[in-house]
């Protein structure tokens, strides 16, 4: 997006679709409800026999970028999201996906760490994020835009 005050935040996009406070999508002057969230995205996948791929925020949009030394809020949040998609129906977020109609993993083999990041200072984030979520989550294949 053109901010990172408005960038999709797969965390509200997951749950009752009428507790989702959706977001504004700068870049292209819409609002979106976030009806088709993260999860209607795996399931759409999966029903249509399609491999998901998430791409995941590095921290880097059109106006703003984060300095490549806080980037731990990005990788936690993606390995949040690893969990959600893959983790065990006990796990903190594979139990609200449970909870969703879904309690086995979907098919979650590749993750994209950013989107058109290139030309900034801190693009080199991106390759630090894909390799520590690689470290941690070994089965899934990682990216990053620029890479």
């Amino acid at each position: 997006g053109q901010s990172l005050r408005n960038a999709f935040r797969w965390k509200d996009s997951v749950g009752p679709w009428e507790q989702r406070p959706g977001h504004f999508g700068d870049v292209w002057n819409y609002w979106t409800d976030d009806g088709l969230g993260f999860f209607e995205g795996l399931q759409l996948a999966e029903d249509i026999g399609a491999m998901p791929v998430w791409v995941f925020n590095s921290g880097i949009s059109h106006t703003d970028e984060i300095d490549t030394r806080v980037i731990a809020p990005f990788v936690q949040d993606a390995l949040d999201g690893i969990e959600f998609a893959i983790g065990p129906p006990t796990s903190r977020w594979g139990s609200l996906r449970a909870s969703m109609g879904h309690p086995q993993p979907f098919d979650l083999r590749y993750v994209g760490v950013g989107n058109e990041d290139c030309g900034k200072l801190n693009y080199l984030g991106v390759g630090q994020i894909a390799q520590l979520v690689e470290l941690r989550v070994k089965k899934l294949k990682v990216w990053g835009s620029n890479s």
